[in-house]
């Protein structure tokens, strides 16, 4: 038996029904529930890129721009 505790990474899955406006409080509710990982469905964010938070990475994929809002993955991320 190993004398220290394995590593362990806390992961969730969100459905958010939309990001704008609310990275600020993803990031809080994150951080204050010790998430490492995070996959957020129905973002409705539009293209693909990445972007950070005041304590995480993101990469996102979405429609293109003409479409409208629907759909969208994000995927969230703090040092593993």
């Amino acid at each position: 038996m190993p004398a220290h505790a394995p590593y362990t990474i806390k992961y969730a899955t969100w459905h958010v029904r939309g990001t704008a406006h609310k990275e600020e409080e993803m990031d809080s509710v994150l951080k204050q529930k010790h998430i490492k990982i995070v996959k957020i469905t129905e973002s409705k964010k539009k293209l693909k890129g990445t972007m950070e938070t005041n304590n995480y990475e993101v990469i996102y994929s979405g429609v293109n721009r003409c479409t409208g809002a629907q759909e969208g993955v994000i995927t969230v991320f703090s040092g593993l």
